[in-house]
């Protein structure tokens, strides 16, 4: 959701807030013969509020993105049926620029174009096992369909099915970098 901040302000304000939890290990039955491990739990979150500029033709939005992803996994392995607990903590900032190429009666359509740097740590079992540090550096294009709700609100969708990109992690040890 974007929101206005003033009734003739160019800028913007909104983001987008994500949590999925699953949870059984009948769900992932399947992976049982690949990887001998059975998967009690899995959760995501993601907070990540943007903020930017609209230019006076409307076409153009700059800004940013502010982000925190956290994902968590409770598994089982080996014989013993060893319960390990892996997350991967990432904080990240994605200046953007959108171009919307069909505007009309408050409805839009366009495209955005992003380059994003993550920085987190990847732990398991937290005390037993030294920390992994990972570098994200990622560019992306994604369509953006939006709808103006009123004077002020707005609506928007990223459509992440069509989206483009590349990425590179690098993956650190404790003192490496």
């Amino acid at each position: 959701i974007m929101a206005y901040g003033a009734a003739n302000a160019q800028w913007f304000v909104g983001g987008s807030i994500k949590f999925m939890g699953i949870d059984g290990k009948n769900q992932f039955e399947s992976y049982t013969v690949i990887d001998e491990s059975n998967s009690d739990a899995y959760n995501f979150f993601s907070a990540a509020p943007r903020v930017g500029y609209i230019t006076n033709s409307g076409k153009w939005f700059i800004g940013s993105e502010f982000s925190y992803n956290r994902l968590g996994a409770t598994t089982y392995s080996g014989l013993d049926n060893e319960k390990i607990s892996e997350h991967v903590n990432l904080f990240g900032v994605r200046p953007f620029v959108r171009y919307n190429f069909f505007v009309r009666s408050g409805f839009s359509i366009g495209a955005e174009l992003g380059a994003g740097y993550y920085y987190g740590n990847v732990g398991q079992n937290y005390e037993t096992t030294a920390k992994s540090y990972a570098h994200i550096v990622h560019a992306t294009i994604t369509p953006v369909v939006a709808f103006r709700v009123s004077k002020h609100i707005m609506l928007e969708t990223h459509l992440d099915l069509f989206r483009l990109g590349y990425g590179r992690i690098m993956m650190f040890e404790e003192g490496e970098f």
